[in-house]
């Protein structure tokens, strides 16, 4: 493949995880929560880069890839095999692109052995084009790992993934940081089978990559602080999270940028308000925004959101709440989708996830991933009413303990014309483990 076609190649493979698991009802976007990290998703990546089309298939390729970023994989599937299936395909420079894309379809649609077999042929193509430690051939074995991780086959994940990693270290260098999306898979597919240990292991690498490369204290190392900080709040090691942040902080506070420093305290006073055991980061992020009125609209929304979520979860106290939810909704007039984005649906805010045998139980022995899916209304307080379980795979083992815990979470309301205002039908889809025989 030629230099434009590796990059709409590279670009296309964040659709694999860009779409959301399953579906709710207008007005109630989906919330699902997989294993530890399966449930992460990359950025959405727009159509490919233009340029000549020798073949005229670009119209073609424009519906497929937008279906995709829609979500809308039944419909993409129709422009993504004429792609593939003209007689001419094999000889056209993005044959290989086209063949992933199609694999990413079949995935998302569950067709997972169909999936396989495309990316295969793409890897092949390329092997042939290319050789045997073609850079392009990352792409290809991380969406096809991707595609193992949905379909819970985590150790051919694993091997798919490690392959990747190999041809990008062999390119790139040993600590590249182009890894970096690779070691999150694999903490994904590990974490599956159950391996917290090498998951943990995985985690601190990618960061000590970093640091190796530009330096403890360099901002640069932030976001793979906040990578290894999200691995430990989905493994309930909050205190380890919290020092990820903290040191996050240590590194943003010498430059001097205000709103730098929000993110890293918007993430702590998401680790205080699970914890209830502190609120420093709540006095600083109301101390920033009083000295700061000229931040940015989105970053003080972002930030009064947050305070909205402590008051409302916290102190127990919805009228603060509504107060700084009405606030950032004004300020996000001119720009509705985020303001959709952030105050368009409820959002969980202290919902923990009850432990199961699994979770308390020895090491060692062999478990399954089973799934719940709940329904429930979401009061303008924040609330769940009426919760019920749709269904649960197995049945029986954790139903009461979930709709307990729902019933107890607090939630940020839906925000209609700056005031909080009631869901109803929401669905949850969660994960839980749950031992199987030898």
């Amino acid at each position: 493949m030629n230099r434009r076609n590796r990059r709409s190649s590279r670009a296309a493979l964040a659709l694999v995880a860009s779409l959301s698991i399953s579906a709710w009802p207008a007005g109630a976007p989906a919330q699902t929560e997989a294993p530890p990290n399966l449930g992460e998703l990359l950025e959405r990546t727009p159509p490919a880069e233009p340029g000549v089309d020798a073949t005229g298939m670009d119209p073609l390729r424009r519906a497929r890839d937008a279906l995709l970023a829609a979500g809308d994989a039944s419909a993409a599937r129709n422009p993504a095999e004429q792609l593939v299936g003209r007689p001419d395909a094999a000889s056209d420079p993005r044959y290989a692109d086209d063949l992933v894309r199609l694999g990413m379809v079949h995935t998302l649609l569950g067709e997972f052995d169909a999936a396989e077999r495309r990316y295969f042929e793409a890897a092949d193509v390329i092997r042939n084009a290319e050789g045997e430690f073609a850079l392009d051939l990352v792409d290809v074995y991380r969406a096809l790992g991707r595609s193992y991780i949905r379909e819970r086959r985590f150790v051919e994940a694993i091997t798919a993934l490690e392959q990747a990693q190999h041809v990008s270290q062999r390119n790139l260098g040993l600590f590249n940081d182009a890894q970096a999306g690779l070691i999150d898979d694999l903490t994904a597919a590990y974490l599956g089978l159950g391996d917290i240990e090498t998951a943990g292991r995985l985690q601190r690498e990618r960061l000590d990559n970093a640091i190796r490369r530009f330096g403890a204290r360099d901002p640069r190392v932030v976001p793979y602080r906040y990578g290894l900080a999200r691995y430990y709040e989905q493994s309930r090691l909050r205190g380890a999270a919290r020092e990820q942040y903290e040191a996050a902080l240590e590194t943003l506070e010498p430059l001097g940028d205000d709103a730098a420093l929000l993110e890293p305290l918007r993430r702590l006073l998401r680790i205080d308000l699970l914890l209830r055991d502190r609120d420093t980061a709540r006095t600083r992020i109301a101390e920033i925004l009083e000295r700061r009125p000229d931040l940015p609209a989105l970053k003080r929304a972002l930030a009064l959101t947050a305070l909205g979520d402590f008051a409302l979860a916290r102190d127990g106290d919805p009228a603060a709440a509504a107060a700084h939810y009405a606030e950032a909704w004004t300020l996000l007039a001119d720009v509705p989708d985020e303001r959709e984005r952030l105050l368009g649906r409820p959002e969980m805010l202290d919902f923990v996830a009850p432990l199961t045998a699994v979770d308390r139980g020895a090491r060692g022995r062999p478990y399954a991933w089973g799934t719940i899916v709940l329904r429930f209304d979401v009061g303008a307080d924040g609330r769940a009413r009426d919760v019920s379980v749709v269904s649960a795979e197995p049945a029986g083992l954790v139903e009461t303990a979930y709709v307990g815990r729902i019933r107890e979470a607090h939630f940020r309301p839906r925000i209609v014309d700056a005031m909080p205002a009631p869901t109803t039908d929401v669905r949850y889809t969660h994960y839980f483990r749950y031992y199987v025989a030898e």
